[in-house]
């Protein structure tokens, strides 16, 4: 069986992979490296206030992977915000961001955490971008994992972002099952709607019988109030029978 090869690159100049150069502290003989993995997008997320009724502040998670032996007692690792304009538009007041974070012992993955806030700025549907960085420490060199010989190599990142705003839009959770057995075809005035009518933002979690009874308590209250329509003035209609 062919050994796999992990290939580590010590980013000493790079502070935000190949887009900006900066002055970083170089540590020597490190024995642990982290790399934020990019495989299924990990590095990158996106969120809507509108989603998570009365949520006024959101813990956001990315995954952080570990190369090296396991840690035999936590340790603390760096990150910061990317201040530049192409990858930030964020405002401080609009997030907190631990400069410290812990890597957990006995693991080889954990995770960084943050909060993101519900602000004026995110009003009149403004949306706005962070970019985070990990940075290197006494701890933790900074990596690039590229890559398993045997298949397709992935490369790995330093950096996470998300993109968050106040705004109505299509959730995750809108897919084709939903479409064809409940909601009928997503529309923002249909979901402001449903959410106006259940007090119900998020059917992530809900079975096909809680479902069920949400949309049918939606088509009901769509039959009292038929000013609820279309932005263009059309009735509103749901798949559920």
């Amino acid at each position: 069986m062919k050994l796999k090869k992990i290939y580590l690159q010590i980013f000493a100049l790079l502070a935000f992979c190949s887009c900006q150069k900066e002055d970083v502290t170089i540590y020597d003989q490190f024995s642990h490296y982290l790399y934020i993995p990019t495989e299924n997008e990990a590095n990158i997320a996106t969120f809507s206030f509108q989603h998570h009724l009365g949520v006024e502040d959101y813990e956001v998670q990315f995954p952080v992977k570990m190369a090296g032996q396991k840690l035999e007692e936590d340790k603390i690792f760096l990150v910061e915000v990317v201040n530049d304009e192409k990858f930030t538009t964020a405002l401080p007041g609009d997030y907190t961001l631990p400069r410290e974070q812990v890597f957990h012992a006995g693991v080889f993955e954990d995770v960084i955490k943050f909060k993101i806030h519900k602000t004026d700025n995110l009003k009149a549907d403004n949306e706005v971008t962070l970019t985070i960085r990990l940075v290197s420490n006494e701890n933790f060199g900074i990596a690039e994992y590229i890559g398993d010989p045997d298949y397709k190599w992935a490369e790995e990142s330093v950096t996470a972002k998300i993109t968050f705003n106040d705004k109505i839009s299509r959730p995750e959770w809108w897919d084709d099952r939903i479409t064809n057995y409940f909601l009928g075809e997503y529309s923002d005035a249909k979901y402001s709607y449903f959410i106006m009518s259940t007090g119900v933002s998020d059917l992530s979690d809900s079975d096909f019988t809680e479902t069920r009874k949400l949309v049918l308590q939606f088509k009901n209250d769509l039959l009292l109030h038929p000013e609820w329509t279309e932005a263009n003035g059309d009735p509103i209609i749901v798949a559920v029978n």
